[in-house]
């Protein structure tokens, strides 16, 4: 599967579970229902953190890899928000178990984008958060490391090994075992009337 699906699954089953537990401890416990719905949204939440800030520090799926977190989460999001909503609307028929407090059209929007924002938000946090803690732990010596590795990973064939003709200006080739003309060498104690009087010569 892709990361996406899997996240999108893992948190739609995490969220159709705590309604249902929600739904029977509001069947026991009418009066804590409040209270149920906060520790509901806190397990959501922190199952989303705990995800983001282990893709952030996996080489397999975090920055490491060039894999774009944010549309990750993003589809991962979708995928659980109407996921969830659907399963629990199909759950609420269940006698006594009233895991969709909306009807249909309400767990499609309004419930689809409460468990889009509870899954997506904490999780870019996490993720953004482990990032740059791990950018600070890594230091300039990483920093320093990439040019060298870039430039280490270059093939040889990207430099030739064979012999390449010189050519002149004209295209003809030149032999390179060519004897090739002397000049005297340059006194420098020479005046320059003496080098302008043998120029006129």
């Amino acid at each position: 599967m892709n990361a996406w699906t899997v996240r999108g699954l893992g948190m739609g089953l995490t969220h159709v579970l705590v309604r249902v537990f929600l739904a029977v401890g509001l069947a026991v416990w009418p009066i804590h229902g409040s209270i149920f719905k906060f520790i509901g949204v806190v397990v959501v939440v922190a199952v989303a953190i705990a995800w983001g800030w282990r893709d952030a520090t996996d080489s397999e799926v975090g920055a490491g890899s060039g894999t774009d977190l944010t549309m990750t989460w993003i589809k991962a999001g979708a995928v659980a928000a109407f996921g969830s909503a659907i399963i629990c609307w199909i759950l609420s028929f269940i006698p006594g178990l009233d895991a969709a407090a909306n009807g249909f059209f309400g767990e499609l929007t309004s419930g689809a984008a409460f468990t889009f924002l509870i899954t997506v938000i904490p999780a870019l946090a996490a993720a953004g958060i482990a990032g740059l803690l791990a950018r600070r732990r890594g230091g300039p010596d990483d920093a320093a490391a990439e040019p060298a590795a870039a430039g280490a990973a270059a093939s040889e064939d990207d430099y030739p090994t064979e012999y390449i003709p010189q050519v002149d200006q004209y295209g003809n080739q030149v032999d390179d075992g060519a004897e090739t003309t002397v000049f005297p060498a340059v006194d420098p104690q020479a005046s320059t009337e003496q080098w302008s009087g043998e120029n006129q010569r």
